[in-house]
């Protein structure tokens, strides 16, 4: 029979795989029988090791998900549902937007043609109804999408390109 491990061995061995954040590192412990104080001891000295680092989870979550074309409003979700604070998510997002350039119109825009890209004609309205969905449920605020819905809409049966809003999506 093997020993017990300790709560540091645990946390080791569950961040080798990728980065966590430290409510998942907390709850995964707390999850294993360690006790509380063994815990917050721990989850001190790898904060001060750096090998927790929530600002920098919710960053590098944040490129992942534009990268995917997800929406704002998604991605603060997610964060908080991974137990990044409000706060620190916002802050990652914008820090992130920032920096690569992206735009979120822009983005919505190429979901949108990806969800119409084998129609044989202009869109429906069932067609379009499908690209709010999606839309929707990647995460994209109701201006966003009525936006993209009317640009699709109005252009989709012209020769244009239909990407007349700013710079293409920029991918980190």
């Amino acid at each position: 029979m093997t020993a017990k491990r300790t709560a540091q061995e645990e946390a080791a061995r569950y961040l080798a795989s990728r980065m966590r954040t430290t409510r998942e590192v907390r709850d995964r412990l707390r999850d294993r029988g360690y006790e509380p104080e063994e815990i917050r001891e721990v989850l001190k000295e790898f904060t001060d090791l750096g090998y927790l680092d929530d600002a920098g989870y919710a960053r590098r979550y944040c490129e992942y998900a534009y990268e995917k074309l997800r929406g704002r409003r998604r991605i603060l979700l997610e964060l908080g549902e991974r137990g990044i604070d409000a706060e620190t998510a916002a802050n990652a997002c914008e820090d992130v937007r920032y920096e690569f350039g992206i735009d979120e119109r822009a983005n919505a825009l190429t979901a949108a043609l990806r969800v119409t890209a084998d129609l044989p004609g202009p869109p429906e309205q069932k067609h379009l109804a499908r690209v709010a969905r999606r839309l929707e449920s990647l995460g994209y605020d109701n201006g966003t999408i009525l936006s993209v819905l009317t640009q699709v809409r109005d252009k989709g049966d012209s020769d244009e390109d239909l990407c007349d809003c700013g710079s293409a999506p920029v991918q980190p």
